[in-house]
């Protein structure tokens, strides 16, 4: 009877002590949330001011060579970190079938693709209030894939939600912007190709049965499939202009030769952390949240750009902007909430088996007992 007592004291002490663990689970991963955000955004808004430099200061008028310089490194980077890993922990990597990968990794390779060369190209042709204005409408694309791929559940307060930020940035960026009718069609082409992108890779990452857990096997699989559609595209615009240049350099010049190597080399290395913590933010939350990040990532590039260029910030344009901040925080709230409900839930589901478990273990030793 004696052993009996000591079991089930020792159980009921391990039921006590799953409750503490809550918070400090929960704490953990707005913490992780807060790190990878802010990686992201830092990387983000650095690689948006970097590629204005080369192309506009610098003098390198070629954004889609440049994204096709940068799919490329990637690739390779990413091909050797998987070799080191599978040398250093003698793991074998992972290996997705062919109709896996025309299945899955192909669409959301090509919808990448045309993501950042369109993107690239937007921002060598139109102002930058009207590039943020239009690619906005990232957030509209990515609600309506999420619900038709049932990765968000539809409520009125995501709806809301969205509207809060799409109309608060709309009205932020609204002044007397140059427009461009061809660089807003391909600013919005854009748009439609990253709600593609980031609603399908949350799908593969998160809900997949193909162990896409790894950024790096992520963009492994997918750098080759981006150069699909952008290599005609930039052939098309920026082949003979490309060509002329080639022909009219002065190869006896290493030092601008170096010099052009090393700015395209170092933004493509900027590009390729960036999109490691694109990943990781879409694993561990959702491309929600990661079209909400890039879009206060917007919002600091504007307010910077204004600052250095001295211009005035209508009452309109405030108003748009305490929109969107009352949007990502009425969202941001809503996660934490949401996240704390799953982790109530998973309690509950253990605490309920550990006490099933336990009366069933106490009825065998009791039979026992009196056998």
């Amino acid at each position: 009877m004696q052993m009996i007592h000591q079991i089930i004291f020792f159980n009921q002490s391990k039921n006590s002590q799953i409750y503490p663990k809550k918070e400090i689970s929960l704490w953990k991963k707005i913490f992780r949330t807060i790190i990878l955000i802010f990686c992201y955004f830092i990387l983000s808004v650095g690689l948006t001011f970097y590629v204005q430099w080369l192309y506009n200061t610098y003098g390198f008028h070629f954004p889609l060579t440049v994204v096709i310089c940068h799919l490329l490194l990637k690739f390779l980077l990413s091909a050797l970190i998987r070799c080191i890993k599978a040398c250093w922990k003698k793991q074998q990597q992972l290996k997705l079938p062919l109709q896996s990968i025309i299945g899955m990794v192909m669409p959301v390779g090509i919808a990448s693709g045309l993501d950042v060369g369109l993107s690239n190209w937007a921002i060598s042709l139109i102002t930058m209030s009207l590039y943020t204005m239009t690619k906005s409408t990232t957030i509209i694309f990515i609600l309506g894939f999420a619900l038709f791929l049932r990765l968000e559940k539809k409520s009125w307060s995501l709806s809301c939600i969205v509207v809060m930020i799409s109309g608060g940035l709309f009205m932020f960026t609204y002044k007397s912007t140059q427009f461009g009718i061809f660089g807003f069609v391909i600013c919005l082409l854009a748009s439609f190709s990253s709600g593609i992108r980031w609603t399908m890779t949350q799908l593969i990452m998160q809900k997949s049965k193909f162990g896409m857990k790894s950024p790096i096997d992520m963009m492994y699989y997918m750098q080759l499939w981006m150069l699909l559609p952008i290599v005609p595209v930039m052939i098309w615009f920026e082949g003979p202009r490309l060509y002329n240049n080639f022909k009219n350099t002065d190869w006896n010049n290493i030092h601008t030769i170096a010099m052009t190597v090393t700015a395209i080399f170092g933004s493509a290395i900027i590009a390729f952390h960036m999109e490691i913590m694109e990943f990781l933010v879409v694993t561990y939350t959702s491309s929600l949240t990661l079209s909400i990040t890039g879009i206060i990532k917007e919002i600091c590039i504007l307010i910077l750009a204004v600052e250095w260029k001295g211009d005035q910030m209508s009452g309109l344009n405030f108003i748009g902007l305490l929109m969107c901040l009352c949007g990502i925080i009425i969202h941001t709230i809503q996660k934490v909430l949401s996240n704390r409900n799953k982790i109530a839930e998973n309690l509950e589901l253990q605490v309920n088996s550990l006490s099933s478990n336990n009366l069933k273990m106490k009825i065998v030793l009791i039979q026992i007992y009196l056998y």
